[in-house]
């Protein structure tokens, strides 16, 4: 069984050095848990030189592997936001109607407010307000609560005529 290596050299102390994309064989080898995929898709956005350059489709390929492992809403709910963000909104709409009929996800507003922005980049902007609306209703954080409050009041001022 292949294992990470431990790298003690200064600086370095506790940094665990996993096989690379480019050993397949290795990689074969290795037990490809959860926290390994999660570890990887923060490496993915975290190494993306621009928002645009982040490579969606390893981030997808990332959450289906967790799904597997961990097959829980939210990961599910992660996976519709890449998956939209990979494909475009219309790719992942579909899959959010699906997990707000969930019952560890329709009472949080997480489910409803990706919803609200994927219908507002596919300019559905009646279907947008209403998530909105709903996410609004089910949030309790503040922080949030403003969030999506100015995100429905920009959707709208985006709609309205001139």
């Amino acid at each position: 069984m292949l294992s990470g290596s431990i790298s003690a050299q200064s600086g370095d102390l506790g940094r665990i050095d996993f096989p690379t994309s480019g050993s397949a064989e290795a990689q074969k080898h290795f037990l490809r848990g959860a926290l390994l995929l999660q570890a990887e898709l923060a490496a993915c956005h975290a190494t993306a030189l621009s928002f645009a350059a982040t490579d969606w489709a390893r981030i997808v390929a990332l959450y289906d592997e967790l799904l597997a492992v961990q097959d829980t809403p939210v990961v599910a709910l992660n996976r519709a936001v890449a998956i939209a963000m990979a494909d475009g909104p219309a790719a992942g709409l579909p899959l959010l109607d699906q997990l707000a009929g969930d019952p560890a996800l329709s009472s949080s507003h997480r489910v409803w407010a990706v919803r609200a922005d994927l219908h507002r980049r596919a300019g559905q902007t009646a279907a947008a307000l209403a998530d909105y609306d709903r996410a609004l209703e089910l949030v309790s954080n503040q922080a949030e609560r403003r969030y999506l409050a100015d995100a429905r009041r920009l959707a709208e001022e985006r709609a309205a005529p001139y």
